[in-house]
């Protein structure tokens, strides 16, 4: 009975774990509501949502609203992620207005998707998602001030499988929001993903969640990483030099020591 009982409750477990797991969903890399007037956004589809891509501007208008204008967001680049995501870089098609008021919208979406929305703590629903714009147009490179270095491994097993990931710490300086650029190649197969990602205290992860993420890593697999930093209207420095990680193979959090840049 009671190796009956333990087995229910990993079923259990199970299920909830992976009933986190969504189909869908629409989202802002950023959390940051202020864009430059030359600003870019960048926007994540997950899953089911990745379809959606080809038809922006065709069958689902992309834009900006503001009282005066809707300023149409062309697609310039799609990064696909190597587990169920896909980045999608828009710009405006014009300057955007000092010191402005712009309302994102996409329209006509299919019944089971929604536009992206910024939850309201006090009214404790979501609410369409507003941008203020400043009086600048930014064309400052980001300032890279030192090589990323390795920080740590981690590797858990979940519900709906594996979160893996290496971290690396890296410092930039900007007069703007910065992200990190990271091209990843699988030493073994010579498989390449291009992705944008966020900066969490001075660190970036490399890998993917139990459900979705950027770089598909394999347990024990060798990988390179080259970094370039690129900020909110776009504006990059040149890639590093590619940096050789081995993905993590055992359950938990590791602390390693700090490796240098492969010549």
């Amino acid at each position: 009975m009671r190796h009956i009982l333990v087995l229910i409750l990993a079923t259990l477990i199970s299920t909830i774990a992976t009933a986190k797991c969504y189909n869908n969903g629409i989202d802002f890399l950023s959390r940051n509501r202020v864009l430059n007037r030359n600003g870019q956004l960048i926007l994540l589809f997950y899953g089911t949502s990745e379809n959606l891509i080809k038809d922006l501007n065709k069958k689902y208008p992309i834009y900006l609203h503001s009282t005066t204008s809707n300023d149409t967001l062309s697609v310039i680049e799609v990064l696909k992620g190597g587990f169920r995501i896909t980045e999608v870089i828009l710009k405006p098609n014009k300057l955007l207005k000092e010191n402005g008021n712009y309302e994102f919208k996409i329209d006509s979406l299919p019944e089971y998707e929604r536009s992206p929305l910024d939850f309201n703590q006090t009214l404790q629903k979501g609410m369409p998602i507003v941008f203020k714009t400043t009086d600048i147009i930014d064309k400052e490179l980001p300032v890279l001030m030192e090589m990323p270095l390795e920080s740590k491994k981690y590797l858990q097993y979940l519900g709906c499988g594996p979160s893996i990931s290496v971290s690396f710490k890296i410092k930039g300086v900007d007069t703007s929001e910065l992200f990190v650029r990271a091209c990843v190649k699988n030493e073994k197969t010579g498989e390449i993903t291009d992705y944008i990602l966020t900066i969490y205290d001075g660190q970036v992860s490399i890998g993917h969640g139990m459900c979705a993420g950027a770089f598909n890593l394999y347990e024990g697999g060798n990988y390179e990483v080259s970094f370039c930093l690129i900020d909110q209207s776009g504006n990059k420095t040149s890639f590093t030099k590619p940096i050789h990680f081995t993905a993590p193979t055992a359950t938990g959090t590791e602390e390693n020591p700090r490796k240098k840049i492969k010549s």
